[in-house]
């Protein structure tokens, strides 16, 4: 995986650590302002993971994790020597 990539990646996981955390807020806060602010920087996050979704699949990773686990798959049914 290229730096570019891994920088990517990276990005989405914060961005899903963020709507996690977002997500708790909307569910567990009794404060309607403070909820609704984190419904509008939820979305915004959703938006943005989107984003990085089309990125990763422009630079190859989706189709390079796709062949990984198919092969760590084939590796795991073929019977031993």
């Amino acid at each position: 995986m290229t730096s570019e990539a891994a920088a990517h990646v990276q990005v989405l996981r914060d961005r899903l650590a963020k709507a996690r955390a977002l997500k708790q807020i909307i569910r567990d806060t009794p404060d309607r302002l403070t909820r609704d602010d984190a419904i509008i920087a939820y979305t915004r996050t959703l938006d943005l993971l989107v984003e990085d979704l089309i990125v990763l699949e422009d630079l190859g990773v989706m189709a390079a994790c796709i062949d990984y686990l198919s092969a760590a798959d084939t590796r795991r049914d073929d019977p031993p020597l």
